[in-house]
């Protein structure tokens, strides 16, 4: 069985990068007086986050749910915010939430129509829900990383097992919103670029992210040959920099009637 793969440390690192498009997620729902009285963070991981958009959305309770124990080790309750351990969505409690935020969660978790389903039974009448999700599957940053995965050794120590983003277009997620009974949606891809003086940069900041599914199936020993065969992948794939990469982020919100 796969252990937990996240470091909270390695997803520190790039703080100020993962914060950005939280605050542009937060800005997409529309506020409301008073604030939302239950909000909940799917996949909330060391709840930092989760106590910055109780304060800025005005909650008067909010809830972060992630499934990583050590993710959620280094989360501070606080008053007005609690933190449960459990998976998104099996794991969520019933609700009614009067806005559910899911920032940089659901690429782990698949099959997005059911997630969305799962989402939008748990919004109160008139309650919002905001997604944000990586998506670069056709840049040399996910090539690289299933190209590692895919050869010996790798392949039989992982047992033939590929990351693969379930996250879908902006118009799958509008269109899904919509069939739903959303009263309004919005959808769309923002580009956040990062800029490294050589490959290596991209690697530290898969690192806390989009490796995190190999470090779970791997001895930490075998993780490491893993992340240093993918530098190598980088390095033939991009040459030895400076490296710039047009990180894709896809968005979508909505709001019941």
């Amino acid at each position: 069985m796969p252990r937990d793969g996240w470091s909270p440390a390695d997803y520190a690192r790039f703080a100020d990068a993962r914060r950005r498009p939280f605050l542009d997620l937060l800005s997409l729902v529309e506020p409301t007086s008073p604030g939302p009285a239950r909000l909940l963070d799917a996949g909330c991981g060391t709840g930092e986050l989760t106590c910055q958009a109780h304060r800025l959305l005005g909650a008067t309770a909010t809830l972060g749910v992630d499934a990583s124990p050590a993710m959620l080790a280094q989360a501070e309750a606080r008053a007005g915010v609690t933190f449960l351990q459990a998976s998104v969505p099996e794991g969520l409690p019933p609700g009614p939430f009067d806005v559910i935020v899911s920032n940089s969660a659901l690429n782990r978790v698949p099959d997005h129509q059911a997630v969305l389903e799962a989402l939008a039974r748990r919004l109160a009448p008139g309650g919002q829900l905001a997604l944000q999700m990586p998506s670069n599957p056709d840049s040399a940053f996910s090539r690289c990383a299933h190209a590692v995965a895919a050869a010996e050794p790798f392949r039989t120590e992982l047992g033939g097992y590929q990351y693969q983003s379930p996250v879908r277009t902006p118009e799958f997620y509008a269109r899904a919103l919509h069939q739903l009974g959303f009263a309004e949606v919005r959808a769309g891809a923002w580009l956040y670029p990062q800029r490294h003086p050589d490959p290596g940069g991209l690697v530290e900041f898969a690192r806390g992210g989009l490796l995190s599914a190999y470090r779970s199936r791997l001895p930490p020993e075998r993780f490491e040959a893993l992340v240093s065969a993918y530098r190598r992948a980088l390095d033939q794939a991009l040459g030895p920099g400076p490296v710039f990469f047009p990180f894709q982020r896809v968005f979508a919100w909505g709001r019941r009637p």
